[in-house]
């Protein structure tokens, strides 16, 4: 699947250079003509001569068939720089549902609740805070 040339323009060199390494690593295993025990010697040769696990492996070829090179392309976060911390009101709030015993799930789980973003605080924090709602 080619990019098409808006998004090509878009892409950073270093993104470029990052889906075509990433590409070269995958391009063994794209042939449809490959026999189930070549395909697993080859992922075992792969995964030893880059040095990357097997798990990482199989997320570039899944990305490559969801979204073809796009897929393999490495971007910047989008939010890179900016603040991954809960604010004072959302950790507050998890704290006072913690002390009132109705915190499931972990911190994770129940702080995604209070905040439209995926960031965590640090659990060790939850835990120790106080049971005090001011």
């Amino acid at each position: 699947m080619p990019l098409r040339n808006w998004e090509v323009n878009d892409l950073k060199t270093e993104e470029l250079e990052s889906g075509l390494k990433r590409y070269e690593v995958i391009a063994p295993l794209l042939g449809d003509d490959l026999e189930p025990a070549q395909k697993r010697w080859l992922r075992k040769e792969i995964v030893e001569k880059h040095g990357i696990s097997e798990r990482t492996l199989r997320r570039y070829l899944r990305k490559y068939g969801e979204k073809g090179y796009e897929g393999l392309v490495k971007r910047q976060r989008g939010d890179k720089g900016g603040s991954k911390r809960l604010s004072a009101d959302v950790l507050q709030e998890a704290i006072k549902l913690r002390c009132a015993g109705n915190f499931q799930g972990g911190a994770r789980a129940g702080l995604s609740r209070f905040s439209n973003r995926r960031a965590s605080p640090r659990p060790a924090r939850l835990r120790r805070a106080p049971c005090r709602v001011n």
